[in-house]
């Protein structure tokens, strides 16, 4: 009864489901992964022709208290989406070293 309590009134954050997708860069499959308490499942989904734009993948955070008192994000949900990118990184086109002038450096 006083954990029941606990959890009811605390101001503890409580993640109760973590849900995330992504994409694994060698394969050519999208996966969702939930995550419920003590209970992983992984599901690959059978898209190969209709694959997720990189604006849809990322990660869900399910619970209460998530935000700290003064409305900002809770510190320890910040560092459990540190773990995961949600935006590939795009390569940019970077010029060789010769083909920059002395004009331009000036």
């Amino acid at each position: 009864m006083i954990d029941i309590k606990r959890q009811v009134l605390g101001k503890d954050p409580f993640i109760e489901r973590i849900r995330a997708y992504a994409q694994i860069e060698s394969g050519d499959v999208d996966y969702q992964f939930l995550v419920n308490f003590n209970d992983v499942q992984v599901k690959a989904f059978k898209n190969k022709d209709d694959r997720l734009e990189p604006s849809e993948l990322g990660v869900l955070i399910y619970g209460r208290n998530l935000a700290a008192e003064d409305g900002s994000m809770h510190p320890l949900v910040k560092e459990a989406l540190k773990s995961a990118r949600s935006h590939l990184t795009e390569k940019k086109q970077v010029r060789t070293r010769d083909s920059v002038t002395d004009d331009e450096i000036a």
